[in-house]
């Protein structure tokens, strides 16, 4: 397992590295566009290489990963941006890590900028596989000031979700994921069920320094979840994934071994 788990309370999810190099190895076929194989090689528990791979293919995926020339302004945009994408593809690697066998869906992680809609979303299903029975809503952050970040963006944003204001991006989400189950015509129908606030969890995401990582700071940290009402406190979740002493170094080293990892993964003859 590339990421190791461990939880005191919902509040308090931590997420540490366990093996840096096979998590590059991840991220890299990631960004090459092949979440999904990903995804089943972690949960198999297989060798992670890319399904088939071209110059092409390469060098796009690396374009998104090394940061442009540019202003100091521009340099730093790109670099908040592609931080945020690899700790977007972190926290989904950590979330397929907690959830074993085929009962759920889960978006696939962004591969370029975006400032709307759903950092990510998880499905769980019935044991048939043919009803939603819980959705996990996610937002990812990857900030020096967490804890403002989590109240000024992370809050609001679930709060417009859990007043349903955001229902049709929602719905058509899930509608998406519920289209790789059998009778796909059925998947809009069955994405109605992500509506159901009884039904609902939020997952806030937060790549932290080692100057909060205690567990009085974790916790504070997610102060203010509880403006989420009418649920248990356990479908609120606050993880945080410590990178180490300064943040963006910690990405700047880690970007590096993506790079590598996409720069020696062989090519395919029958592409």
């Amino acid at each position: 397992m590339p990421v190791r788990t461990s939880t005191s309370t919902h509040e308090d999810v931590r997420w540490t590295i366990e093996d840096e190099e096979h998590l590059a190895r991840v991220v890299a076929v990631v960004a090459l566009g092949q979440a999904r194989h990903a995804a089943e090689l972690i949960s198999a528990l297989d060798p992670i290489a890319p399904a088939f791979n071209t110059e092409q293919l390469r060098d796009a995926a690396l374009s998104s990963i090394v940061i442009q020339p540019g202003t100091q302004a521009q340099v730093d945009a790109r670099r908040w941006q592609r931080d945020g994408l690899l700790f977007e593809v972190i926290s989904w690697v950590a979330l397929i890590e907690t959830h074993s066998g085929s009962q759920f869906l889960v978006r696939d992680p962004h591969l370029g900028s975006t400032t709307q809609g759903l950092d990510g979303l998880l499905l769980e299903l019935n044991a048939t596989r043919d009803e939603v029975t819980r959705t996990v809503i996610i937002e990812d952050k990857c900030s020096e000031r967490p804890r403002r970040t989590f109240q000024s963006l992370v809050v609001p944003a679930f709060l417009d979700h859990h007043s349903n204001r955001r229902a049709p991006d929602l719905v058509a989400t899930a509608a998406s994921l519920l289209s790789r189950l059998p009778d796909p015509s059925r998947a809009v129908q069955r994405a109605s069920a992500v509506l159901d606030i009884g039904r609902r969890g939020y997952r806030a995401s937060l790549a932290i320094e080692t100057g909060f990582d205690s567990s009085p700071k974790r916790h504070n940290l997610f102060k203010g979840y509880d403006a989420l009402t009418g649920m248990i406190p356990a479908n609120r979740e606050g993880g945080a994934f410590v990178v180490g002493a300064e943040l963006r170094p910690w990405f700047e080293q880690f970007a590096a071994r993506v790079c590598h990892e996409l720069a020696t993964t062989e090519l395919s003859d029958d592409v």
